[in-house]
């Protein structure tokens, strides 16, 4: 498991985050899924699905070497979820 708090959703903590992550678990995955954080996506369409991504994001996930996907907005169950057994 990997946790890392902020106290802001600014981009850096956003990447900080991230970066954090894949220095813990040792690898990079092929496809990040973010939510739609404004300091990540600039628009993302709900009627057509376009998605427009932060020149930064895109700097970032080139770097790391990812694609990044974003969730449908206002569709919680397109969001990743990890099950917790009770």
């Amino acid at each position: 498991m990997h946790i890392q708090p902020s106290l802001r959703e600014r981009q850096v903590d956003w990447f900080e985050g991230m970066e954090g992550a894949f220095l813990r678990f040792g690898g990079v995955p092929a496809e990040v899924l973010v939510d739609n954080a404004k300091a990540l996506v600039e628009h993302h369409d709900t009627a057509t699905r376009e998605v427009r991504f932060n020149a930064r994001l895109h700097a970032f996930a080139r770097y790391w070497g990812f694609s990044p996907r974003a969730c449908a907005p206002y569709r919680a169950r397109t969001k990743g979820k990890d099950g917790v057994a009770r």
